[in-house]
């Protein structure tokens, strides 16, 4: 008999790495930087403001990556609910009782 598979574990597993991977987006986010108070160069203003920035894009990204860790799991877990109505579906019309004889045109 056919079967229908959807794995899931594999899709878990993805999604888990990924999710490692958001944590460590997220506490370099979350790193606070030191910059230099007691001078009064450009360089230094124009440095934060940079760090601020990176900070923001980092964070945008870290929001998006995040999403598409939810996605991941929340598709897989509907392609095994798809995977299951299909195969209930084929089966309560026996479509697969005489796969070879049903491709072939045959009937025992």
């Amino acid at each position: 008999m056919a079967e229908f598979q959807s794995n899931l574990e594999t899709a878990e597993q993805v999604a888990t790495l990924m999710g490692h991977a958001d944590l460590l987006l997220q506490n370099i986010v979350g790193k606070s930087l030191t910059p230099a108070l007691k001078t009064t160069l450009d360089g230094n203003n124009k440095a934060k403001q940079s760090n601020q920035q990176l900070i923001q894009l980092i964070q945008q990204f870290q929001t998006a990556f995040e999403k598409d860790v939810n996605n991941i799991r929340s598709v897989a877990h509907e392609f095994v609910a798809n995977d299951e109505e299909l195969k209930k579906n084929f089966e309560n019309q026996n479509l697969f009782k005489d796969s070879l004889a049903d491709v072939i045109g045959t009937k025992r």
